[in-house]
């Protein structure tokens, strides 16, 4: 049995984070249910070395780049580059 969980998402690199879930959807034959946060606590965002303008907008390209791993091959996104860990 699994039980519910939301993952911050600005604290995982996007294509890390997408093959996680894959893999445990895999696992649960498709009951997986990407529960994903942004953070709210200056103290985590601290730790994880992630600034916290990258809230809103940041986890929007965090979810593309899910969907985009989660689509056909080759992974293709528009726009910048994910700059997950740069001020």
């Amino acid at each position: 049995m699994l039980g519910t969980s939301v993952i911050d998402a600005l604290f995982h690199p996007p294509v890390m984070l997408a093959r996680r879930f894959a893999t445990l959807d895999q696992f649960s034959n498709g009951r997986v249910i990407a529960g994903l946060g942004q953070g709210w606590m200056p103290q985590e965002f601290e730790t994880a070395n992630v600034p916290m303008k990258r809230r809103g907008a940041g986890l929007d390209e965090v979810i593309d780049a899910m969907r985009a791993c989660w689509g056909p091959d080759p992974v293709e996104l528009p726009g910048p580059v994910l700059s997950h860990r740069t001020p």
